[in-house]
């Protein structure tokens, strides 16, 4: 059986080689999806969900499979109310991965990020958790990644930030404010894509029960702006947002509603005059990003499926694309992605599921 498994790679890598030539064209082709939804921790009581995680869990499920989602941005606030204790925490299990059960879900990576209430636990274990579930994808407090639109060589860019560490808890055991602050001006002013994504826990603004945060607009909006981001999308307040004040090219979308909503908006006279686009507070939902060459779409969709509202931003910047950027190397990539990731998947997902046999049986005895 050791000897088969090697063999049976290069086959299926040999197969997909010898077929970069006789590709088609796909549904993927010029167009890039993916979700966020934030505040999606659940309770901290049995069932350890809310009805409304259950509905927007499936309705996202249903979405990623007719987009073709690649992956899915976790806005924090993962765990209510105190965060996780370790690695082997059954939350895991009881708030993410028995909820996000489509094979959609399972199919895509959750970039994940870390909110306020996920460190009154132990944001570490979240990150060392990247290295049990195959699709929870949270290597360190903050960090960034680049994807191309199928078919062409149009980019974009999520950045993922800690906006507890940023503005509250920075510092000590945990890395300093100045240190990501220098870090993500770094990381913005040397972006070349052609839709910047920041994605952070605490909104910019917001007309919610918390409203907009003082220290954000002081340290990441002035950033934000001076370099061109696409979009800010943030979660915290229970509701869904959408922001773009006038002297602005930066899109501020709210999406905290995966948990629990509701319609409070204390903070209606302390936004920019005229900014709001839209503000939902009556369903639970989540938010449904596709990227284009033409544009990127951002719709909002709530717990029931129907989409609730839905705004097309220009990209950046147009770059030419080169035909030898364009096909080839995407069949290979996808085809890692999809294949070997399944096989190697399949190995690691038995894997975990003898550990935590172990587990159970060591907690029995």
């Amino acid at each position: 059986m050791d000897s088969f498994i090697p063999l049976l790679l290069v086959v299926l890598i040999s197969l997909a080689y010898c077929c970069v030539g006789q590709r088609k064209d796909s549904e993927e082709d010029g167009k890039l999806s993916f979700l966020a939804v934030g505040d999606a921790g659940g309770f901290n009581y049995a069932p350890y969900y809310t009805k409304n995680l259950e509905n927007v869990a499936k309705q996202m499920g249903k979405t990623a499979k007719k987009t073709h989602a690649k992956f899915v941005i976790g806005l924090g606030d993962n765990f209510y109310w105190k965060g996780v204790k370790d690695v082997h925490d059954f939350r895991f299990n009881a708030t993410f991965e028995n909820i996000f059960r489509a094979p959609s879900l399972h199919r895509t990576k959750w970039y994940m990020l870390a909110g306020n209430h996920d460190y009154l636990g132990n944001v570490s274990a979240q990150i060392a958790y990247t290295k049990v579930s195959r699709r929870w994808h949270f290597p360190d407090f903050y960090y960034t990644t680049v994807h191309r639109i199928g078919g062409t060589c149009k980019t974009v860019q999520i950045v993922t930030i800690d906006t507890t560490l940023l503005c509250y808890k920075g510092g000590g055991i945990y890395p300093g404010k100045r240190e990501q602050y220098r870090w993500l001006n770094e990381i913005l002013r040397n972006s070349e894509a052609d839709y910047l994504v920041v994605a952070g826990h605490h909104p910019v603004y917001s007309i919610g029960m918390h409203g907009s945060n003082v220290c954000l607009n002081d340290k990441l909006r002035p950033l934000l702006e001076k370099y061109d981001v696409t979009a800010y999308l943030s979660g915290h307040d229970h509701n869904m947002q959408h922001f773009k004040p006038l002297y602005s090219n930066v899109h501020y979308l709210v999406s905290g509603s995966a948990s629990n909503h509701n319609q409070l908006q204390y903070n209606k006279h302390k936004v920019p005059l005229n900014s709001l686009r839209f503000f939902n507070g009556k369903t639970g939902g989540f938010t449904l990003l596709q990227a284009t060459p033409r544009h990127l779409t951002v719709s909002f969709i709530g717990s029931h499926g129907k989409i609730l509202h839905t705004e097309k931003i220009p990209p950046r910047k147009t770059r030419p694309c080169s035909k030898k950027n364009t096909k080839a190397p995407f069949i290979i990539e996808d085809f890692e992605d999809s294949v070997l990731g399944a096989f190697f998947g399949l190995q690691e997902d038995n894997e975990l599921r003898q550990h935590q046999r172990e587990r159970h049986t060591g907690m029995n005895g």
